[in-house]
């Protein structure tokens, strides 16, 4: 089984045509860290895609990658670094990169549905992983960093199923020992939703809001958050009193990261998604062209999605380049995407 990224580490795509069968030998015995990993997010995204067009394998494969990922946790103690890495399931914008007329919302169910397949079978473990005690905050041995890399993962993949383990994750949040701890959890929540998200939220905002660039993660984890209403959390968030746009990065971490980090929302089949960035952008243009053409780059994933998305996309930044006294870096970036 031919593994031709061994020991390369540049961001490319090979055509290899290996089956499903090859890359779960890899992910199972390959002793090259990125192979193992590169097969494994290859075969979830392929389960991933499955089950976003019914096909009738779709159940079978997410039953393999969940059994595979089973194995890489049990022996996650040789390496809790890497197992992190390889338990994180591709998100929905790494989907989408490998397509050429994307769903966003089927292929955010199915997301969910593969996650839910993969918690079903490692959920004993996961939850075993979340309560054990981690070490102390300032430990920055490698062997704490992969602990905490490997716990965060375990409270994503717990996230899958809501409600049901909504105090567990909480409860990470409230005892959390450092920065990075605190933020795997409140991510988790961002996928639970509910008081669980919402407690988490105020304590994290009560201790952090004097901390202008902790509190930008506040403001990012909400715009990221697939859950129903993020258009309205988004204009809730623009509301906020420390919001501005005369802050370049507060911006940046409620549009910039709901246009790069949240397309189920951005790419909504009503077009919502980018009426609302739009404004933002010509918002921004006013004050700051680079912010403005910055954030209109997150544009740039129109052409992964189906056509009716790409049409409504396509209206919206014509609706932009018909705008007076636009910037020239903001007219140059929109030009580029309508052609």
């Amino acid at each position: 089984i031919p593994a031709v990224l061994r020991g390369f580490n540049a961001p490319v795509i090979v055509h290899d045509e290996l089956t499903i069968d090859d890359r779960l030998m890899q992910m199972a015995h390959d002793t090259d860290p990125f192979t193992r990993w590169d097969a494994g997010q290859s075969v979830m995204q392929k389960a991933i895609m499955a089950r976003s067009e019914n096909d009738p394998a779709a159940g079978a494969l997410a039953d393999q990658v969940a059994e595979a990922l089973s194995t890489e946790l049990a022996h996650a103690d040789d390496d809790r670094l890497f197992a992190a890495q390889a338990l994180r399931v591709p998100s929905l914008g790494d989907v989408m990169l490998s397509l050429d007329a994307a769903d966003p919302e089927r292929l955010y169910q199915a997301r969910n549905d593969v996650c839910g397949t993969i918690l079903n079978k490692l959920e004993a473990p996961l939850v075993d992983l979340v309560k054990q005690d981690t070490a102390s905050g300032d430990d920055r041995s490698p062997e704490a960093i992969g602990q905490r890399a490997l716990r965060g993962s375990a409270l994503a993949l717990l996230s899958a199923g809501g409600d049901k383990h909504g105090e567990l994750i909480l409860s990470a949040f409230n005892t959390a020992k450092n920065m990075t701890e605190s933020a795997a959890a409140l991510r988790a929540l961002s996928g639970v939703g509910g008081e669980a998200f919402a407690a988490a939220l105020s304590a994290f905002y009560d201790k952090w809001h004097k901390n202008p660039l902790v509190l930008d993660k506040w403001f990012s984890v909400q715009a990221a958050c697939s859950l129903d209403g993020a258009v309205e959390r988004i204009k809730a968030l623009t509301e906020h009193e420390l919001f501005t746009f005369g802050n370049p990065n507060r911006a940046r971490s409620v549009y910039g990261v709901f246009g790069l980090s949240n397309p189920r929302h951005f790419h909504a089949a009503d077009g919502s998604g980018y009426r609302l960035l739009a404004d933002a952008v010509l918002a921004s243009d006013k004050l700051n062209p680079m912010l403005a053409a910055r954030m209109a780059r997150s544009f740039d994933s129109y052409n992964r999605v189906e056509a009716g998305r790409r049409e409504k996309c396509k209206a919206v930044l014509e609706a932009i380049a018909k705008e007076e006294n636009l910037s020239r870096n903001l007219r140059e970036v929109v030009d580029n995407l309508i052609g």
